[in-house]
Formats: C-alpha cells, structure tokens, sequence
C-alpha cells in the first residue's frame, strides 16, 4: 500500500528548520491514563537514534526487519512497563493493568526512534475515545515509514511531525484540516 501525500500534507510536514505543525498538544498524564487522551504526557518529547540518517535509510530503517531487531528486548520492556504504571497508578484513583497499554516509543523504531531513551518511552492506552489509540498509531506509522523509504517525505520531517503530535500529523498526511 502506498503513502499518498496531498499538496496540504507535504507543506505540513515540510522540514525548513522547523515542521509546520502546530505545537505539541501533550496531555496531562491523568488524560491518558484514563483514556481520553491519545498523545504522550509533556514531559515524553521523543528521541531519534542519531546514526539514522536521511542519506542511510536504505540500509537502516527501509531494510526489511529493522526495527524488529531494534526492538529492547520484552524482558526489558516489561519491567520499564510496569515502572511506568506503578508511577500512574500511584497518582491517580483509577487502577490500570498493563494489558491497557502498550510500552510506545514516540518516535517509533521505524523511522529511527531511539529505542531505549526515556524521552522517547510513554505507555500508550490501547483504547482511547475516538479510536485513537495504540492500534490506530501503530497504523500511521507504517504509512510514515513507507512514506520516507519511497522518498515522499524527508526522515526529519516524519520524526518531528510524529513527535509534536501524530493526530495532527496523521490528518494532514490524510488530506483532513
């Protein structure tokens, strides 16, 4: 499947420095963690794995698998999982289970996320009102990641848009205001 880009979305996600999207709309984590919310608390600004570069994303992130092998392993994953939800569940009413949420990282893998950076790790809810949760971004990502590897958007463009907030940036690849 391939990533159309309107003339609405290359200017949105056009890198000159800086991405014209609006600046990033954060939840407070009370939001996400009851499910209304689909974006990371302020504090989660994301993280790119610097020896990701635009000039070697043919041999890095497009190479088939490499994300994968990116990935931290689940043992790792885990626990980071259940440090985030002791933390969230010590403040606020609402108890969660770790099968609400999945270990996200902001900047995914497969566009050159740093895969182990705390500023790049949130738990994103499964669910969230609207259907915007960790399923509905799982998706974009992939039409981001085959947008830069089929050279429709710059690598930097995609990291900075999916980081200041990947609602607004998955409506404008999309073609919606």
């Amino acid at each position: 499947m391939k990533a159309h880009l309107s003339a609405g979305c290359k200017a949105a996600l056009a890198l000159t420095g800086m991405v014209t999207l609006a600046s990033p709309a954060a939840a407070d984590s009370a939001a996400i963690f009851d499910g209304s919310h689909a974006l990371p608390p302020i504090e989660i600004i994301g993280a790119y794995n610097p020896a990701i570069t635009q000039g070697n994303i043919s041999i890095t992130i497009c190479v088939p698998g490499f994300a994968k092998r990116q990935r931290p392993p689940r043992s790792l994953i885990a626990r980071y999982k259940k440090k985030l939800l002791r933390r969230y569940n010590a403040s606020h009413a609402t108890r969660r289970s770790l099968k609400d949420f999945e270990l996200d990282h902001l900047i995914p893998l497969e566009l050159g996320g740093a895969p182990f950076d705390r500023r790049n790790l949130w738990l994103e809810p499964w669910h969230v009102e609207g259907r915007n949760g960790a399923r509905r971004k799982d998706v974009f990502e992939g039409r981001l990641h085959r947008a830069v590897c089929a050279g429709k958007i710059t690598l930097k463009a995609a990291q900075a848009a999916i980081a200041a907030d990947w609602l607004q940036a998955r409506a404008a690849l999309r073609g919606e205001k």
